[in-house]
């Protein structure tokens, strides 16, 4: 099984960056050879063609879903038998994540299975470090990726 891992965000505007110090903080770990680790930054194009042709994509991001900072979302589906849900306003920033998908069909292979993993931000402006609270549950988000690889 091909499994594509995505951080999406901006790192110039402290937790909206989350999805990208995951993917970095991912980069360094002995993760198996079946598994690849992608930053998007905040291309939902690229975020497409990083999933083209596997079984599986983990995207992880920022998502303001009304709860405590460095609360965690989590949402499946399946792209190729279900439309993305509306409901889950994931961001990538060019394109709501809705958007890109249905701009995708046809265009790319999309995988069986979609994970997106929000965490739900404390600051979002200038700022190059992630606030005390997004920095405490990296370990968090980090562990609830690797439960996907399994």
């Amino acid at each position: 099984m091909r499994i594509a891992i995505i951080g999406v965000g901006n790192l110039l505007m402290k937790d909206d960056g989350i999805g990208i110090h995951i993917v970095k903080d991912l980069e360094k770990m002995d993760l198996p050879p079946n598994v690849e680790v992608y930053d998007a930054d905040t291309n939902a194009f690229a975020v497409l063609e990083f999933m083209n042709g596997k079984d599986k994509a983990v995207i992880i991001d920022a998502y303001m879903g009304d709860g405590e900072p460095g609360s965690l979302y989590k949402l499946s589906f399946n792209p190729r038998c279900e439309e993305p849900p509306e409901n889950f306003n994931l961001s990538l920033h060019d394109f709501t994540f809705a958007d890109a998908i249905r701009s995708g069909e046809g265009i790319y292979e999309l995988p069986r299975e979609i994970i997106i993993i929000g965490v739900e931000p404390k600051e979002i402006n200038l700022g190059l470090e992630l606030s005390h609270e997004l920095e405490r549950i990296k370990s968090k988000v980090i562990e609830e990726v690797m439960r996907e690889l399994e």
